[in-house]
């Protein structure tokens, strides 16, 4: 049976945790699969923001609550981490404005100027996305919203197939909005589909087998194409891999839904992980930008590097997290409140349940 919405929310930011340490280890060379980090965020995402979303859709101050709450959570790290940048890079200033104003979407094809900065890449898709679902979810019936995000959702791996052929640099599909938007709008399907309790009954009962053959196939695929399901230009690698990971995701997050209690879903509400999670998003924008400084000051081997990153890293994250953003998520709280007639709930203190970068 499902449980509380605490325990859902507290394993989803365990699940948050295991997201940033897979991007994490891959961003040095340990975990070559760690890449499908993101797309697990972009599940998780999905899901929370939408869920959110729909709950307030006939609020009278819709838009002032959610860009407030927006704004306070996702901004001031970026903006911290853009100045970190300006500060000890200030030949390449130039090209601030630019990547401030693509959202991050550029950060991509800047490496040569900026490698702090790529994991913006991430955070721009998921902010694109919402900056125009919430019109969606305001003023659309629940059966157009589903027909829009399995339309995505089908379209997506399409897309990519046929774009690959033409694109200069396969990287371009990888990384730009309009091909990654299958896994937010898979998280997006699933909080629409929550509000059935039959049909989360049925995808519960089911969601592990699917969970494992989601897996399932990724593995047969690569065993039986080999180098041509891996290589990164490869037609088929591009238009099934990354909805396929994202499948695996959408049914994990299934599971922990309807099975709070469940010995996957106690594992992941263990400390070390929610804590993990609810620092997630700092970790995320700040661990190339502290990759790139040991590397530029120290002479450390590349195995050893996540020994000094990783601490470092936490710290900065965990600092960020206590002193600077919880306070202004709190005030956005309280601001967004402040919108309510007077006799609305009391402000809920300040959780990691707003999605990351990204993340």
């Amino acid at each position: 049976m499902p449980g509380r919405s605490t325990d859902r929310q507290i394993s989803l930011d365990g699940l948050r945790g295991i997201a940033i340490a897979m991007v994490f280890f891959y961003h040095h060379n340990w975990l070559q699969i760690g890449w499908t980090g993101v797309d697990l965020f972009f599940v998780i995402s999905g899901y929370l923001i939408t869920t959110i979303l729909r709950r307030t859709r006939d609020d009278a101050h819709f838009w002032k609550e959610f860009w407030v709450k927006r704004a306070t959570r996702i901004l001031p790290p970026l903006l911290l981490l853009l100045l970190a940048v300006a500060v000890t890079d200030r030949e390449r200033i130039v090209w601030l404005p630019a990547l401030l104003l693509s959202l991050g979407d550029l950060a991509a094809y800047m490496r040569p100027h900026f490698e702090s900065t790529r994991p913006l890449w991430s955070l721009a898709v998921e902010e694109h996305f919402y900056l125009l679902w919430p019109f969606a979810v305001r003023n659309l019936q629940r059966r157009t919203l589903l027909a829009i995000l399995v339309t995505i959702v089908v379209g997506e791996p399409l897309l990519r197939g046929f774009a690959v052929s033409y694109v200069p640099d396969w990287q371009l599909v990888y990384f730009l909005t309009p091909f990654r938007l299958d896994g937010i709008s898979l998280g997006s399907l699933l909080a629409l589909l929550a509000e059935v309790p039959m049909v989360m009954d049925l995808l519960g009962r089911w969601s592990l087998v699917f969970f494992a053959l989601s897996l399932g196939s990724f593995g047969a695929l690569r065993l039986l194409l080999g180098e041509a399901f891996t290589r990164g230009n490869a037609p088929f690698y591009n238009a099934s891999v990354y909805t396929i990971v994202a499948l695996a995701a959408f049914f994990l997050v299934v599971y922990l839904i309807q099975f709070p209690r469940s010995i996957l879903a106690r594992a992941l509400s263990l400390r070390p992980l929610v804590f993990l999670g609810a620092i997630s998003y700092g970790l995320y924008l700040y661990q190339d930008f502290v990759l790139v400084a040991v590397i530029r000051f120290g002479h450390i081997s590349w195995r050893l590097l996540p020994l000094w990153t990783g601490p470092i890293t936490l710290l900065a994250a965990w600092a960020s997290f206590t002193f600077y953003e919880k306070p202004l998520i709190l005030w956005g709280k309280r601001k967004a409140q402040s919108f309510r007639p007077l006799h609305a709930a009391a402000v809920s203190p300040p959780t990691c349940h707003e999605p990351v970068r990204s993340d």
